[in-house]
C-alpha cells in the first residue's frame, strides 16, 4: 500500500488489486560461528551444504533454514 500511496503523490492513479502475501522471511544473528561441515555431516537427511555453489547450508523441515558461517541465519517457508 505504501508503494501506491508514493505514485499517487506524483499524479498517476494506482490501485492494489488482488493483493496477497506470496513469501515471508525472517532471519537472527545468534552472535557466534557456526560450523556448517559439521552440521551438514551431522543432519545430512535434513542439510544441503554446497560451499562451491552456495557459501549456505540450506536446512529443510517445516521451513527451510540457510545458515551462514557468521552465524547468520534465515528462516522462509518451503516452495
Amino acid at each position: 500500500m505504501q508503494y501506491a500511496k508514493i505514485v499517487q503523490k506524483l499524479g498517476f492513479p494506482a490501485t492494489f488489486k488482488e493483493f496477497k502475501i506470496q513469501n515471508i522471511v525472517g532471519s537472527c544473528d545468534v552472535k557466534f560461528p557456526i560450523r556448517l561441515e559439521g552440521l551438514s555431516f551431522s543432519m545430512s537427511m535434513f542439510c544441503n551444504y554446497e560451499p562451491e555453489i552456495f557459501p549456505g547450508l540450506i536446512y529443510r523441515m517445516k521451513c527451510v533454514h540457510q545458515h551462514g558461517h557468521a552465524g547468520n541465519a534465515r528462516c522462509r517457508p518451503p516452495r
